[in-house]
């Protein structure tokens, strides 16, 4: 086991710190009641919950700006 290759100079690393959770989206748009203060504030358990209960009315609510614009851009076409 001793003669493994690595770089002697490597610090000892931080304790892996829980990342911030990536939304696609931003909170505020999904609950308008809910600051981002308050979000941030929340435990990523929490987060993780509110974000997953949220996702399913994320992708309506995408769908439903995507019909909007292709019925927009059909419409401009026709006139």
């Amino acid at each position: 086991m001793s003669g493994s290759s690595q770089p002697h100079s490597q610090q000892p690393q931080p304790e892996p710190q829980p990342e911030p959770l990536k939304l696609p989206w931003k909170p505020l748009e999904l609950f308008p009641a809910m600051s981002e203060q308050v979000f941030k504030s929340l435990d990523p358990i929490s987060r993780q919950h509110f974000a997953e209960s949220s996702a399913e009315r994320a992708i309506r609510i995408q769908k439903e700006r995507t019909e909007e614009m292709l019925w927009l851009n059909r419409y401009q076409y026709k006139q």
